[in-house]
């Protein structure tokens, strides 16, 4: 009877090691699932990592060659407006470029030369422009909010229906600019250069205008309410529509549009035919295509 009774506790614990093995096999199974779960994972992360990696050296390698064919584009001498002789392919490169980094996050631009290339609708938010030169480039449409255009050359740009809002454009020279319809509210434009500007029906809500110059614009239905400090207006144009608050500055000759219009080239020669080989610019020498008079300001 002990033999029997020994020989089926041994059977008994037999089934429980198969059992156990069993288990425990079972459990290494899933602990093997899991590892390759694991190092699946594992293999994405290092490939984002990678690809991320990869993507910051394409933005500095980018930066690098952006800027390599800066310094040689400021180089070739000319004798057109602004010292420039662009080749057009070579303007066409350098928008593509400034759109690829753009696509890399690189927002650092301080200094390129971007004369005369064409930027028109694109976008430029908080990209670090600092002394650059936009001179007769076409940024028409183009959002340049809370852009720092700190010390920038834009002279002859051409700005209309640009996005400007909180930009710093302190010291920036936009001498014979087109602003037309353009949203320059709450930007920072002290002692900017605005001379010659058209700036028909843009808005200056909220900016500060410094000791800002803009002598000789084109000011027809722009609005100018809540502006900080007053600019020096002296020899420039607005209309009955132009808003300010309360009394519009002395030095400026409040007129109809169409008193003037018809010798706007001679008056105001914003862009004009020496522009024309450049993509920027109102080529037409008119002042203010785009104008619609706008409801009569109290002045």
């Amino acid at each position: 009877m002990t033999e029997v009774r020994h020989h089926q506790l041994n059977a008994l614990i037999g089934i429980c090691v198969l059992g156990l093995v069993a288990f425990s096999y079972q459990q290494m199974e899933r602990i093997a699932e899991r590892i390759e779960r694991i190092d699946a994972r594992l293999e994405r992360v290092e490939d984002t990592v990678d690809q991320s990696q990869m993507a910051s050296m394409e933005a500095r390698l980018g930066g690098l060659e952006f800027h390599v064919r800066n310094s040689l584009y400021a180089a070739v001498p000319c004798d057109r407006p602004g010292g420039l002789c662009p080749i057009e392919t070579d303007l066409e490169r350098r928008a593509t470029m400034v759109q690829q980094l753009l696509a890399l996050g690189n927002q650092d631009l301080q200094g390129v030369n971007l004369q005369g290339v064409n930027l028109s609708g694109v976008i430029l938010t908080d990209v670090d422009l600092t002394g650059a030169q936009l001179d007769y480039a076409d940024l028409s449409g183009a959002t340049l909010d809370r852009t720092d255009l700190r010390h920038a050359s834009l002279v002859g740009a051409n700005l209309t229906r640009a996005s400007l809002k909180d930009a710093l454009l302190v010291q920036a020279d936009l001498t014979n600019a087109g602003l037309e319809l353009a949203n320059l509210q709450g930007a920072q434009l002290q002692a900017a250069t605005m001379d010659g500007v058209h700036a028909c029906n843009a808005q200056f809500g909220e900016a500060e205008l410094g000791s800002a110059s803009l002598e000789g614009a084109a000011l027809w239905g722009a609005d100018f309410r809540n502006t900080g400090s007053n600019g020096h207006f002296l020899g420039a144009h607005a209309g009955h529509d132009t808003k300010w608050d309360g009394q519009a500055p002395d030095d400026l000759t409040i007129s109809d549009y169409e008193e003037i219009h018809g010798s706007s080239l001679a008056v105001f020669p914003s862009f004009g035919p020496e522009a024309a080989p450049f993509l920027g610019g109102n080529t037409d020498g008119t002042t203010c295509p785009h104008y619609v008079e706008s409801g009569v300001a109290s002045l």
